[in-house]
């Protein structure tokens, strides 16, 4: 297990592999993360205890601002800009899935037939 400590509080992984990557969260009462983006990752939430509210930024500058209580979650797409803020101490779980853009596929030729 890796243990970080943060300024909104600490995050510890328990489980990594090349597609998915999961992390044991413990935030603090008012401690926030930066708005960040992930290129290929999705970003799943669990509270296990606490309040949390996840900011996710859509099209057009519009804010879904998301509260989650234990037992619930979200998930947030690649590509979109987002934060969450522990609106009471928190402890939550977070996944990482990369995600393959499609298509994936590069050509350098064109496939045929010979005769």
């Amino acid at each position: 297990m890796n243990r970080q400590g943060k300024i909104w509080g600490e995050t510890t992984t328990f489980f990594k592999n090349g597609t998915i990557s999961s992390h044991y969260l413990e935030i603090k009462a008012g401690g926030y993360c930066s708005e960040h983006r992930h290129t290929h990752k999705s970003n799943y939430f669990f509270v296990i205890s606490g309040d949390l509210e996840v900011h996710i930024w859509r099209e057009k500058g519009v804010v879904d601002k998301i509260a989650l209580g234990p037992g619930q979650s979200t998930a947030v797409p690649p590509g979109v800009y987002h934060k969450f803020e522990a609106l009471t101490h928190c402890q939550c779980i977070e996944i990482y899935e990369v995600c393959l853009q499609e298509p994936d596929i590069d050509r350098r030729t064109g496939g045929g037939f010979r005769r």
